[in-house]
């Protein structure tokens, strides 16, 4: 008897072990089908926007006249936008709110939750 309430006893302990760890299913961002060919990067943007279903907001004049790379694929978020901002001097950051905000890349003496596109001066 005391054998099978050890072993009860066990398998509660590892049940209630697994179901206290989160999911990596749920710790991983989500990845997105992208198609969007190479662009204004304004367009590439309103695409992004519209794949990922995120805000993402802009000034035109900040894009105005800059082109973005072709993105076919699958990716995150962020993998998408590093793709599309590189080389463009912008840089993504997310407002309060959740909203996506694309502005010239900060001075290197400012921080904060920018994340600036790789291949980009810092």
């Amino acid at each position: 008897m005391r054998d099978s309430l050890r072993a009860y006893l066990f398998s509660a302990t590892a049940i209630v072990a697994v179901l206290a760890q989160p999911s990596a299913a749920l710790a991983r961002s989500p990845v997105y089908r992208f198609n969007i060919p190479a662009q204004g990067l304004g367009n590439a943007l309103k695409a992004f926007g519209e794949t990922s279903r995120q805000q993402i907001i802009f000034d035109a004049a900040a894009v105005n006249g800059k082109k973005s790379p072709a993105l076919v694929g699958s990716f995150t978020k962020d993998e998408a936008l590093a793709h599309l901002l590189a080389n463009s001097g912008l840089t993504v950051q997310t407002g309060r709110s959740g909203v996506l905000i694309v502005r010239p890349a900060a001075l290197p003496a400012q921080s904060g939750q920018n994340r600036t596109a790789p291949g980009d001066a810092a």
